[in-house]
């Protein structure tokens, strides 16, 4: 089963704002509250006449973790020529309300989305240059150079597209994973699968490779780990929907009950991508015929137990194992600043290894990152679409090859 992105958006319009789009307390440029509209608008609001609704604003800028800035106004669309017959139409979009004054800058992307589920209308300030705006413009296959001089409307059938691993991730971001439709087949394996039994996020990571045999780990090692990932995220998505309908139709004792169900729902997917990253990570490498421990005591140490070990545990505290052939590497889904924790890890190893999913981690982190002397991994599809060409970044084919190389000196 594949997701569409026509599942979570109807149609979308977007460009990048103008100075005189932005009226607010730092630019004074604009026309008041109004972003000078094209015929993708137009095309958006399937109309010539006067629009007006509600609309939720959203701001996502790398600068929030995940409570980003959000308000409800009010919209109209119209032409402002509309009582002077003898001139063309200027079609323009107003904003009620001070947060697109107070957010968005000249360059920024501007996006108005109506969402399948709902028909409601959300418009996302997107900071330029930011991981969100390189999202964007990629789950949208959008191009800088058209949005220079223009407005795009992506319609339905544009919007045909199968969701992968990173833009799975990018929409979660967003807030908008519960957007994401669930297939019915997917609800179905889930059940016959597990029924009303108890099973570990170890179990979903097997039972996901199970359904990918069409991927090749070791000719297309970046490919494979992410497609286990969104087939994971697929089946945890159905059966958390299963979960969540059988809770409600029993209902809930109290608002407080509601908000602790709501949380522990929020917490369990963040504790699962963890877990899985590492499931399939093991995978791969058992895959690639790597020598390795997972999660071994070294050092003495209980508290900061590296993620993987290569060889293993007891090439480690072999006194006569060279360092140099010797490997460690962290995985951890989003950075952050846990990137730090590495360091008190794997004292023989002084280049450590650190694997990550996350696309925000900013050129700054990254020379730290290095002058610690800390190695970043990151999933091609990931690397190239975030960060570009950077000689720093090694992708998890790189990563094998490091490995192994090491272990064909050791003669293992």
């Amino acid at each position: 089963m594949t997701d569409q992105l026509k599942g979570v958006f109807r149609d979308v319009a977007c460009k990048l704002l103008a100075g005189v789009d932005i009226y607010g307390p730092v630019n004074r440029v604009g026309n008041g509250h109004e972003v000078t509209s094209t015929a993708s608008f137009r095309h958006f609001f399937n109309s010539e006449t006067l629009s007006q609704a509600p609309i939720k604003w959203f701001y996502f800028s790398d600068e929030y973790e995940e409570e980003f800035p959000t308000q409800e106004n009010d919209f109209t669309f119209y032409d402002s020529r509309r009582m002077d017959p003898s001139r063309s139409a200027e079609w323009r979009f107003y904003y009620s309300g001070d947060f697109v004054g107070e957010y968005a800058k000249e360059g920024d992307l501007f996006v108005l989305a109506r969402l399948t589920s709902s028909k409601e209308i959300i418009g996302m300030i997107v900071k330029n240059g930011s991981s969100f705006f390189h999202g964007i413009i990629h789950l949208l296959n959008l191009r800088i150079d058209n949005l220079d001089t223009r407005s795009v409307y992506i319609d339905q059938q544009d919007l045909e597209k199968n969701l992968d691993f990173v833009e799975t991730q990018l929409l979660t971001g967003l807030g908008l994973y519960d957007l994401i439709p669930v297939s019915p087949d997917d609800e179905a394996l889930m059940l016959e699968e597990f029924g009303g039994k108890y099973f570990t996020t170890r179990m979903v990571s097997n039972f996901a490779r199970k359904l990918c045999s069409e991927v090749d780990p070791i000719e297309y090692p970046d490919y494979t780990l992410l497609s286990w990932l969104q087939r994971e995220t697929q089946l945890f998505k159905a059966w958390e929907k299963l979960e969540i309908n059988k809770k409600i139709s029993t209902g809930f004792e109290s608002p407080d009950d509601f908000i602790k169900y709501s949380l522990s729902i929020i917490n369990r997917r963040k504790s699962r991508m963890g877990q899985s990253f590492e499931n399939q990570l093991e995978a791969l490498f058992n895959e690639n015929k790597l020598k390795f421990d997972r999660t071994p005591v070294i050092d003495g140490k209980t508290r900061h137990r590296p993620d993987f070990i290569f060889p293993g545990k007891a090439y480690y505290v072999d006194e006569n194992f060279e360092s140099v052939y010797l490997t460690m590497l962290a995985a951890k889904s989003t950075s952050k600043e846990r990137w730090r924790q590495v360091l008190e890890e794997a004292n023989r190893i002084p280049d450590k290894h650190f694997c990550t999913l996350d696309p925000k981690i900013t050129n700054d982190q990254i020379r730290q990152m290095t002058d610690a002397r800390i190695v970043l991994v990151i999933p091609e599809r990931i690397r190239d679409d975030y960060y570009g060409i950077n000689e720093g970044i090694l992708s998890v084919r790189d990563f094998l090859g490091v490995v192994r190389d090491r272990q064909r000196r050791a003669r293992l």
